[in-house]
């Protein structure tokens, strides 16, 4: 084979591992006989032509600039900007950790005396606050930023996009994924709603997010939904009917999840066999498939209440089992021994161990308007809200989270998405309510003080 050849075969093979969604077919365009340019001309340029195009195009490839979204259209909505994402290829490092202390504390009230399943990413959540953070003003600002623990909104934004670039990353091995984690972000707002410009451009260059007009019709629900299923890759089939959005709300922001990670040590299926799972509260024992193997070097803590064993996996990832010992609850334990637990995944101790985990695939939906009044984000979620940065007198009407995860032989698979849900009220700080649900005299006054219609209203038909 050729130098030249070579050259063209390697750069090919790179941008299929490193880009693959470009489908590079040839870096070296064969020279026509017709062409204008005489092939001596060619000729002359030479081997060192063909070797700088080819490092400049590796060069612009290995830099930190980021990709430009693939745009598509969704149903029902309208797009209204172009987001340029990070390059998945390249990670940065967490300098500071404030999502791992909000984690521990939400999990924590979130998981106490719950007898059923419940998935949940603080992470997703935390990026969510972040943008509604950015919305709000006054006293409202004030218990989102102590819930983040977030003393500026430069200290925010940083934050936010160390976040996103240090979990939106690609593993790769010859052609082969190895594993993947992407965040997406939203805005959906009705047409006629008055957006402010800034809040917009924080949303697109700090948070990665698209913006989308909509009149939240059925229509435009089926595109939302479209939306999630497509950045979460149809992990957590996700219907018209599951969002919270209504023919009140005005303005909905979307974060999504998504984890695709190869297990380093494969599970064989040769290992699977049936056993009973116990159910703990529910004191029900149900056959399930499990499967088996030898895990090397890998974290394990076998404490006197509980056994922590972590199973390594592509893209930086560990995913722990925290199983209970000697009657204690699951809430008992994850409640008294998290900060030793997280301390423990910081440096473990290895072993080699046989790892039993069920194959199964759990995912569940939960309301954290609760958990967030618990935490003192109370001023959200009432007529005294004040998310005039965005837009003047909305207020969140719920937020809600989907969420859930998949183990199987090849590794594990995971996605959420977070949904917060503004309404619009006729008065910022209202205290009297007023209801229209009795007889009632209607009447249309123009601004001289001239009737134009009147009505006595006796029954609705």
């Amino acid at each position: 084979m050729k130098l030249e050849d070579k050259i063209k075969h390697s750069g090919k093979k790179y941008f299929s591992k490193l880009a693959p969604e470009l489908n590079v077919v040839d870096l070296i365009p064969k020279v026509k006989q017709n062409s204008w340019m005489p092939s001596w001309v060619v000729g002359s340029l030479g081997l060192s032509s063909v070797v700088s195009l080819f490092i400049i195009f590796t060069i612009s490839l290995q830099s930190s600039n980021p990709l430009p979204i693939i745009e598509r259209d969704f149903s029902g909505l309208t797009n209204m900007n172009t987001v340029a994402f990070p390059n998945p290829l390249s990670r940065v490092d967490l300098s500071e950790d404030v999502l791992t202390p909000f984690a521990l504390q939400t999990s924590t009230l979130l998981w106490d005396d719950v007898d059923t399943n419940l998935v949940y990413s603080p992470l997703s959540l935390y990026l969510t606050l972040g943008m509604v953070l950015e919305a709000s003003a006054g006293e409202t600002y004030e218990e989102i930023a102590s819930l983040l623990a977030m003393d500026s909104l430069d200290q925010l934004r940083n934050q936010m996009q160390t976040y996103y670039q240090h979990f939106y990353a690609d593993e790769w091995d010859d052609n082969q994924l190895l594993s993947r984690l992407r965040l997406h972000q939203a805005m959906f707002f009705q047409d006629d709603l008055p957006i402010e410009e800034n809040y917009q451009n924080v949303l697109t260059n700090h948070y990665y997010a698209e913006l989308f007009s909509s009149d939240f019709s059925n229509q435009a629900k089926q595109g939302i939904s479209d939306w999630i299923n497509e950045r979460t890759f149809n992990f957590l089939d996700v219907k018209p009917e599951d969002l919270g959005v209504s023919s009140e709300t005005v303005m909905a922001l979307y974060q999504t999840y998504y984890l695709l990670s190869n297990w380093k040590q494969p599970f064989e299926n040769s290992f699977h066999y049936q056993a009973a799972f116990n159910e703990g509260k529910l004191q029900v024992r149900n056959d399930h498939t499990f499967m088996k193997k030898v895990v090397s070097d890998s974290p394990l803590w076998q404490h006197e209440d509980f056994t922590l064993a972590g199973d390594r996996a592509y893209g930086n990832q560990t995913v722990y089992y925290l199983i209970p010992e000697n009657e204690q609850s699951l809430e008992d334990v994850w409640q008294e021994y998290q900060s030793d637990i997280m301390g423990f995944t910081k440096n473990p101790f290895l072993s080699d161990f046989y790892l039993h985990i069920p194959k199964t695939k759990v995912t569940t939906k939960t309301s954290l308007k609760p958990l967030l009044e618990d935490l003192g984000m109370i001023k959200a979620f009432t007529n005294e809200a004040d998310f005039s940065k965005a837009s003047p007198n909305l207020f969140i009407e719920s937020i809600q989270q989907e969420a859930g995860f998949a183990l199987n032989e090849n590794g594990v698979e995971a996605a959420a998405y977070t949904e917060v849900d503004f309404e619009v009220t006729s008065s910022p700080n209202p205290s009297i309510d007023v209801r229209v649900n009795e007889s009632f005299i209607m009447f249309i006054v123009s601004d001289q003080g001239a009737i134009s219609l009147m009505s006595l209203v006796q029954n609705l038909s």
